[in-house]
């Protein structure tokens, strides 16, 4: 038996949602790292 429209179409939604999740969780990593980094190298001139 096919799924309603409005079933599969909460499906893709859902999807969608996570992978924009996900993408946005990645770039704050990597702006954190980033950021660790530069002030870690920041520290280490100082010295």
């Amino acid at each position: 038996m096919p799924k309603e429209p409005a079933t599969l179409h909460r499906q893709d939604q859902a999807r969608d949602d996570l992978q924009r999740l996900a993408a946005a969780g990645a770039t704050q990593l990597q702006s954190t790292t980033l950021l660790v980094v530069d002030s870690w190298v920041s520290t280490e001139e100082v010295r």
